[in-house]
């Protein structure tokens, strides 16, 4: 826009600093809507997965007592398997932890819950925790 065309509105009052010119002002005018742009060769269909709950319960490690016993005695080696079939890296084992991970399969696979359930789940149930990631990764492959 060019300077030249702006008004003076008198009916705007401005809060004036000492020192500074009384400058024109501009009527404002909300936006309504934002600008959508999208392709018009492209079919995109967007369907939002309806979110289901988890297939195993956080306590449902009891019933794997194989994984459980695997998690307990080799931690780092069974948490380091689940992050190899979850497509990460060692390094996203050793630096983020389980709640990322946790928060990447429930998201994936379009489970119920939220980041602060991920944590408590983690904090207060690892191992189980743990077990109940691999029992989901072998049901469940993911939606995305």
């Amino acid at each position: 826009m060019d300077p030249k065309n702006y008004q003076y509105n008198p009916g705007y009052q401005q809060n004036q600093q000492p020192g500074y010119p009384n400058m024109p002002t501009m009527p404002i005018q909300p936006v309504q809507t934002q600008p959508v742009y999208y392709d018009s060769n492209s079919q995109m269909n967007l369907t939002v997965k309806p979110k289901r709950n988890w297939n195993f319960g956080l306590f449902s490690c009891f019933e794997d007592l194989e994984g459980l016993v695997c998690a307990f005695f080799c931690t780092l080696c069974y948490e380091y398997t689940l992050f190899q079939r979850a497509g990460e890296g060692c390094c996203d084992c050793i630096c983020a932890g389980l709640v990322p991970l946790r928060t990447k399969i429930r998201t994936e696979r379009a489970i119920e819950g939220s980041l602060c359930e991920d944590v408590f789940a983690v904090a207060c149930c690892t191992l189980c925790s743990m077990v109940q990631l691999s029992n989901e990764m072998k049901a469940s492959p993911p939606l995305v």
